[in-house]
């Protein structure tokens, strides 16, 4: 039986976001909590509450043997120079036949953490929905997730975001020679960090908002 909850206030849920959103100090996000911890909650239970429990929330194991998954380098000439990221695929598509199954593909991009456990969890569950997904790590520049959110977060602020934003159109790309598309010559809108820009080359039907997302290509 899983262990039941406490139930938030709902001031505890915002003081934790604008904290790991980089908006104010761990200290700031303490002495917050700590002034709302009445009715029988302390703060070390609302604390622990709020902090994400990745192994509890995982839906997919990572030696789940119905998929496949590696760590890959992408090339960003653009950007940083590169980007890696975590390619996850259906072990169905490996087949034989003398036409490869063309799987539908997604970009799972993260929010301003780096791509944490959970992130690494949605791109398994889209690869046993038979696509093949691909999620870069926007802090690789910078040595990649550190393993903790607060400090991806902190470490997220200090990312050229042009240069990022580089990283990902190079992944999109990636991703679309690697599905083996050929041929295709669509422009695709990237909403990213509230700025709009086309590029060629690019599938169609994408999409970035600001809290993670993801982009998507047919598998025709």
């Amino acid at each position: 039986m899983e262990p039941t909850r406490p139930k938030l206030p709902s001031a505890a849920i915002e003081l934790y976001n604008l904290f790991i959103h980089g908006e104010i100090s761990r200290r700031d996000f303490v002495d917050g909590v700590q002034r709302l911890a009445t009715g029988g909650l302390v703060a070390a239970t609302i604390i622990d509450a709020l902090m994400p429990n990745y192994a509890l929330g995982q839906q997919v194991s990572r030696t789940d043997d119905r998929i496949k998954a590696t760590y890959e380098t992408v090339p960003s000439p653009q950007g940083n120079g590169s980007i890696k990221g975590y390619l996850v695929r259906p072990v169905s598509a490996d087949t034989r036949a003398a036409t490869p199954a063309r799987l539908p593909g997604i970009l799972v991009v993260h929010e301003n953490r780096g791509l944490n456990p959970h992130i690494e969890d949605i791109a398994r569950r889209f690869a046993l929905a038979n696509f093949m997904a691909f999620a870069p790590d926007g802090l690789t520049s910078l040595g990649g997730f550190p393993g903790d959110d607060y400090k991806g977060g902190q470490m997220f602020s200090k990312i050229d975001s042009k240069k990022m934003t580089e990283d990902v159109v190079a992944c999109a790309m990636w991703v679309e020679i690697a599905r083996r598309l050929h041929g295709q010559n669509r422009r695709h809108r990237l909403l990213l960090r509230g700025q709009h820009r086309q590029y060629s080359g690019c599938p169609a039907g994408s999409r970035f908002g600001g809290r993670g997302a993801v982009l998507r290509w047919p598998s025709r």
